[in-house]
């Protein structure tokens, strides 16, 4: 049984902290997909397009960075 929350945050959600991890599991499933030879689709120039397994191993490092992928 789940037990009732007796005490609520009073600090801010940290937005930042979230969308790093939300970037940082998207890369990880972009990568994954690759891995296993599948590519990808994404939203280019008003159309939808897709990214093979080589240019997504091209565009994403080995290692994640701290600055967000374009």
């Amino acid at each position: 049984m789940l037990e009732p929350i007796t005490a609520r945050s009073t600090s801010a959600p940290d937005f930042e902290a979230m969308h790093e991890a939300v970037r940082r599991a998207m890369r990880e499933a972009v990568l994954t997909h690759a891995r296993a030879g599948r590519s990808v689709p994404t939203w280019r120039d008003g159309r939808v397009t897709w990214i093979t397994p080589d240019e997504i191993l091209r565009q994403f490092p080995s290692s994640p960075s701290t600055s967000p992928q374009s």
